[in-house]
This record gives C-alpha cells, sequence and structure tokens, in this order.
C-alpha cells in the first residue's frame, strides 16, 4: 500500500507512521533509503538551500523515521529491525579528483555511521528485541552517481541496486542472537 511521505518533513513522517501503526499493527522492519545526493560546494554561490536539503533528508529524515519506528516497534514488542542506507563515504573521504564536490553529502554520510552506533546502544536498553544495521555500499549503478564522474571514469566499477537488496535481504534473515552493525559493499575493482 503506497503512502506518500516526504522524508524532508516530520510531519509527513509522523502521520505516516501513525497510519502504519493504526492500518497494520505496527511495524516490524524500516529500511531507511531516502536520500539526496545533490553535489555543490561549500563555496557555490547560493547553496543554502541544497545544504539543508541534503541534510534534512538525509540527516533528519532518518532521525524523524527511526524516532517513530522505534516508538511503534516497542509499542508492539515484536522482534524488529531498522536499517539505514548509508554509504561507503559515510567512512571514507576519496581524492578529491575521484568526487564531485559535496559540501554535506559525506559528512551526512557519516552521521549515519554515528548514529548507527548510537541507535544500536539505546535499542540494548529496550524491553523488546531491536536490532539496527548500517549498510554502506561504494558506487551503485543509480542516478545519486554524478554524470560528470561517470564520464571521467568510463570503467568506474559499479553495483547494482539488487547487489543492495540481497544484502538487505541477508541482514534481515539473521538470527535474533546475530546482529550485523555494519555491512560494507563495494564493487570489486573499486580503488577507495
Amino acid at each position: 500500500m503506497p503512502m506518500k511521505c516526504d522524508v524532508s518533513k516530520e510531519d509527513e513522517i509522523i502521520a505516516v507512521f501513525a497510519e502504519i501503526d493504526r492500518k497494520f499493527n505496527g511495524i516490524d522492519v524500516l529500511i531507511n533509503n531516502a536520500g539526496t545526493g545533490k553535489f555543490g560546494g561549500l563555496l557555490d554561490k547560493d547553496n543554502s538551500s541544497f545544504m539543508r536539503h541534503v541534510i534534512d533528508t538525509n540527516i533528519l529524515g532518518i532521525v524523524f523515521c527511526t524516532r517513530e519506528a522505534y516508538k511503534s516497534m516497542e509499542k508492539h514488542g515484536r522482534n524488529s529491525h531498522i536499517i539505514h542506507i548509508n554509504s561507503i563515504l559515510g567512512h571514507i573521504i576519496p581524492p578529491s579528483d575521484q568526487l564531485s564536490p559535496s559540501s554535506m553529502y559525506i559528512p551526512s554520510k557519516f552521521a549515519v555511521t554515528a548514529m548507527t552506533e548510537i541507535h544500536r546502544q539505546e535499542f540494548i536498553r529496550s524491553k523488546h528485541h531491536i536490532k539496527v544495521t548500517s549498510v554502506s555500499p561504494g558506487y551503485v549503478k543509480t542516478p545519486i552517481v554524478p554524470q560528470e564522474l561517470l564520464e571521467q571514469y568510463p570503467d568506474l566499477p559499479l553495483l547494482e541496486p539488487e547487489d543492495i537488496a540481497h544484502s538487505v535481504l541477508y541482514v534481515l534473515g539473521t538470527p535474533p542472537h546475530v546482529q550485523v552493525h555494519e555491512l560494507t559493499i563495494k564493487p570489486f575493482g573499486e580503488t577507495f
């Protein structure tokens, strides 16, 4: 059942999770996959709007979705799992010649790495069994990869979206006593 939700808007997130709770008796799995890769440099003219959009989507969207999912998971008390789709760029900063300028994308993904550990520590204190995982892919063949990067490196190794989906299914399929905290997936041949 599709429901419209702009994850950069807290009120829409709250409304969607309330509807999920009402219609489906809560949520058991949340995959935080919404994100934006609007690229631009700190010194670019008129950059405030795009930088706020990246922060609102890539950081606050995850914070508010996770908060609302956690409240539902606590309320209903079933084994549950939250997965943050992160990025290899949440762990490393590649050389500047291999990356379009990005003032906020990389820091937003480093924030996801930190949030995953903070969520793990908080969820341990829950009276219910709630796991959290960060899945950090390298470059994936999606529109978020800058066209100029593909033109500059026509042989750039890329993952397929299905590779990430299979990884998510693997993580969800682990037994309750196993917590995959971080899963890094790189295409063969990626150099950083």
